[in-house]
């Protein structure tokens, strides 16, 4: 990537960023959690990723723990808009 996007060495963290959202996909044993959120606003922090973005804003409330939902996050005990803040929380300000 550095020969795509010279002036800097290693790459350039700067020119990308990251999409997370499917709280609880198909497979109900693979889940997006709270904890996978703060993982990746760290990420993002540490080496200032150009954006940190997520998806489905009106499915950041929870349901009962399941598969996949389309008015849901099927985790349970995330809280309504519990991913928002977790990314709002690990923002610069």
């Amino acid at each position: 990537m550095s020969t795509t996007f010279p002036g800097g060495a290693g790459t350039p963290f700067e020119n990308y960023g990251t999409a997370h959202g499917r709280f609880a996909v198909e497979n109900s044993s693979e889940h997006f959690t709270l904890a996978d959120a703060d993982t990746i606003s760290a990420f993002a922090g540490a080496h200032g990723l150009a954006g940190l973005h997520y998806w489905s804003y009106d499915r950041d409330v929870d349901c009962a723990p399941g598969p996949a939902s389309s008015t849901c996050n099927s985790l349970g005990g995330a809280g309504t808009y519990g991913f928002l803040a977790r990314f709002i929380a690990a923002a610069p300000h």
